[in-house]
This record gives C-alpha cells, structure tokens and sequence, in this order.
C-alpha cells in the first residue's frame, strides 16, 4: 500500500542554524507558507514530515522521517520544532488551529511508533544533533513569548490611539455644529443708539398770488380837482347802453356841480 496523509497544516518552516544561534526560513527563495503533511506508509509503519511551498513550483522545503523517542517540543502555541539526525526544525504556523492539528497528527504518529518495541520491532538509535540546549530553546521559548506579549501591547496602544483620534474629530464635529447654530451676539460697551432719519424735505412753495391793485394816480394841482373816474364796463356784443338823462336844469353849488362833473365822465367814458 502507498503513503496517505493523517494530517496537514499551513506553516512556514525554519531550520536552526547552530553557528549564528538562529532561525533560518528553509529552502531558497523568500520566506513562504507551506503545506506541511504528515504521512503514514502501512506497510513498514513508518511516518514522515513532507512540507512543499504554496507557490507555484511547490519546492520541497522538508522531507524528515519521524523515529520512535523524537522529542517534540511545543516552544509556543504557534510554534513546535524537533530534532533529527541532521538539524533542529521548526514549524511556525498560521494559526492556533493548525499548530493543534499538526501536534495531534504527530503525537499519534509517536504513540505508533512506541508501541512497535511490544510487536518485536528493533528500536533505532537516537541521532546524536548539535543542535539547541534545553536551556536555548527555554531561551527560545520566552523571547517568542515576550515578541507576541509586545505585539499585542502595540495593538492594543495602536487601537486605543485610533479611538482617542476619533473621540477628538467627534467633539470637533459637534464644536463646530454648536458654533454654526448661535447668532453673533451684538457688540459690547454702552454706545448712543444710531440717529434718527433725517426729516422729510420740506413742501414746494404755493404760487404767486395776484398781483396788488394799482395805487391812485397822483393828484394834479392844489388838491382839490376830483378822482379819476372808474374803468368802463368790458364791451360787450350787445347794443350799447342808452346815454344817460341830461342834468336837471337849475344850477347846483357845492356838491350839485361835483355830481354833475362825475355824471359828465361816465358819459364821455360810455360813448367812447
């Protein structure tokens, strides 16, 4: 029977490098997720770890046997790494959910393997690594640790900066909405009220009267000649009036000679 998978995760894989004491993305190219699986083969019983990338050429990034006594150490919750005869390998997954997958496949893979000595199968050295101490990978284990512990505080920082900056536009908001809504209030100080309008101009003048009546000629000789007679009557279309009756005979003194005088102009005045 052929190899089938129990198990697989979205990892990326890291081997240690022991001369400069740190963790080195495998294969070549830029740092990738893989598909790490594990795989069973029914016929010896033997497990394997077989990791390609997600990428279009899938470049095999880790192809390790599992020997019964591994030691699988789960550093953090995102990452577990191992030893084997040449390196120490180290899985830092994509999620929680995939670290507690890829742990289960590869405990049940172990408990397989330990359970082989009870059927008769010779058991196989442990390869000699040079890998990290207990000690680094305690090491390890708190700087991974402390790196998520920081992660998390700048988060946290950057979340509550984020609600501080739109608590401030808010109340910029409702400043300005407050500002936009009050009248100007009038100016301050105790100043004479504005002047009254100026008074209406003043009504045109009425037209000339008539003119004045003529005074009296002036009198010629020692004062006691008489006035001038009265205008005539304005001519008319009608006949004319009758002349006047001549003067009773008998001679008038005094006053009887004036009348008679006046009566003779009105005459005069008539005929013309």
């Amino acid at each position: 029977m052929s190899e089938s998978s129990i198990c697989q995760a979205r990892a990326t894989v890291m081997i240690y490098d022991d001369g400069n004491k740190k963790w080195l993305p495998a294969g070549t190219g830029p740092q990738a997720f893989s598909r790490v699986q594990i795989y069973h083969n029914p016929t010896n019983n033997a497990f394997r770890v077989v990791g390609r990338k997600m990428q279009t050429d899938q470049q095999v990034v880790i192809n390790c046997p599992i020997v019964k006594g591994l030691k699988y150490n789960q550093a953090t919750p995102n990452f577990h790494q191992w030893r084997d005869a040449r390196q120490v390998w180290g899985l830092n997954f994509g999620s929680k959910e995939d670290a507690t997958l890829f742990a289960n496949g590869m405990t049940h893979a172990l408990e397989v393997l330990g359970s082989m000595a009870d059927a008769g199968y010779a058991t196989l050295p442990r390869p000699v690594s040079n890998g990290p101490s207990p000690e680094e990978l305690e090491q390890q284990r708190r700087l991974e640790q402390q790196r998520q512990e920081q992660q998390e505080r700048e988060r946290q920082e950057r979340e509550r900066q984020e609600r501080e900056r739109q608590e401030r536009e808010r109340q910029e908001r409702e400043r300005q909405a407050a500002a936009a809504s009050i009248p100007p209030a009038p100016p301050m100080g105790g100043g004479a009220p504005p002047p009254p309008p100026p008074p209406p101009p003043p009504p045109p003048p009425p037209p000339p009267g008539p003119p004045p009546a003529p005074g009296p000629p002036p009198s010629s000789g020692g004062g006691g000649g008489a006035p001038p007679p009265p205008p005539g009557p304005l001519p008319s279309s009608g006949p004319a009036a009758p002349p006047a009756p001549p003067l009773p005979s008998g001679g008038l003194g005094g006053d009887g000679g004036l009348a008679a005088a006046l009566a003779g102009a009105k005459l005069r005045k008539t005929s013309k």
